[in-house]
């Protein structure tokens, strides 16, 4: 969604009249207040595929979300009603695809109207380039299976990457940098002393209570998706929890001595654009945000771990981080290159 609101700006700086924005959403992900405000365009939800999560609220369970999706699958596949009628309704000549399996599935069966660019991350994992873990080959095909079904038809793949690779034309594959909300541009960095902490699930808060717990020094602000927490809640003087709010989560990352972070793009590249050093940790059983922590590693983010080990961070911090500036530069240039995929595919009036 911060994609979106992103690319958005873009495109109307550049000419573009965006009409309204289709986002799926599920019992357990809603649609922020942040990022109405932000689009400022109808929004039309659907009710789109989502992971299980484990009972603490952790990882994900494989094997019980492709069940679930099994069985919702006649409502899911009732929900490209909704594509239709909005393609009708809008009568768009570009629709872009943020990674959603549905509008590939209702291209795939219905007449295609517009061009459709397909922007993600993940097709980084289709890139021949790219490096991937050995092992892991059951996860692996399974997620090069699903990046394909959001892709189908769509007539040029854009490839959010930490970092400059060569283009694939033979897969309409092009690799693009970050898609970055101004905010993050505009906000000048700071180095204060306490350390900024995202969690995609909100299970992981127990871990985070466990090393403050051997560490109440360190001062620490966590941000999560916690449904009970709608309001900030202090533990005491060094541990305060946060709800989930977009611009309060960057103002507090500008001033933060480091990031401690599941493993979502976005946040982690947020990070390296004001020179925050990260731990990078993916939720147990995601895949993709496995390849986002090492990857990330590999871009100069800082360390990974597969469970919050802070006192990794802390060592890290201690032997000296130094933000290359490779990665801001990459990222500025987000515009021009991603405009100038998009004009070159002569979109009809």
């Amino acid at each position: 969604m911060t994609q979106a609101i992103a690319l958005k700006r873009i495109l109307e700086r550049n000419g573009f009249s965006v009409k309204a924005a289709l986002i799926g959403t599920s019992s357990e992900r809603q649609i922020p207040d942040f990022v109405r405000a932000n689009l400022g365009i109808p929004i039309v939800k659907f009710r789109s595929p989502n992971f299980v999560r484990d009972p603490e609220h952790k990882g994900l369970l494989i094997g019980a979300t492709i069940w679930k999706d099994l069985l919702e699958s006649p409502l899911l596949l009732g929900n490209l009603r909704i594509f239709r009628r909005s393609i009708r309704e809008y009568q768009p000549v570009l629709i872009v695809n943020f990674y959603e399996p549905l509008l590939g599935l209702y291209l795939l069966a219905h007449r295609k109207r517009a061009r459709v660019v397909s922007v993600a991350h993940q097709y980084l994992a289709l890139h021949p380039e790219f490096e991937h873990p050995e092992g892991n080959w059951i996860n692996r095909i399974a997620l090069e299976v699903f990046t394909r079904v959001t892709a189908l038809r769509a007539d040029l793949l854009l490839g959010l990457s930490f970092y400059p690779l060569g283009d694939d034309p033979d897969r309409r594959l092009f690799v693009v940098p970050p898609l970055l909300r101004r905010e993050v541009r505009t906000l000048p960095p700071r180095e204060g002393a306490y350390l900024l902490i995202y969690l995609l699930n909100a299970g992981y808060k127990s871990e985070i209570v466990s090393w403050h717990e051997r560490h109440p020094e360190v001062e620490l602000h966590c941000f999560t998706d916690d449904p009970k927490l709608v309001a900030e809640k202090r533990v005491d003087d060094t541990l305060t929890f946060h709800p989930l709010s977009g611009t309060k989560f960057l103002e507090m990352m500008a001033g933060a001595r480091a990031l401690v972070s599941t493993a979502g793009f976005e946040s982690i590249c947020e990070g390296m654009y004001l020179g925050k050093p990260a731990l990078v940790v993916p939720v147990e059983g995601h895949y993709e945000q496995y390849l986002n922590s090492r990857d990330a590693f590999r871009a100069g983010a800082g360390v990974y771990a597969d469970h919050f080990d802070i006192d990794k961070l802390m060592q890290h911090l201690d032997a000296g981080h130094e933000p290359s500036d490779q990665f801001r530069a990459w990222a500025d240039q987000a515009e021009p290159i991603i405009i100038g995929h998009i004009r070159r595919l002569r979109l009809a009036t």
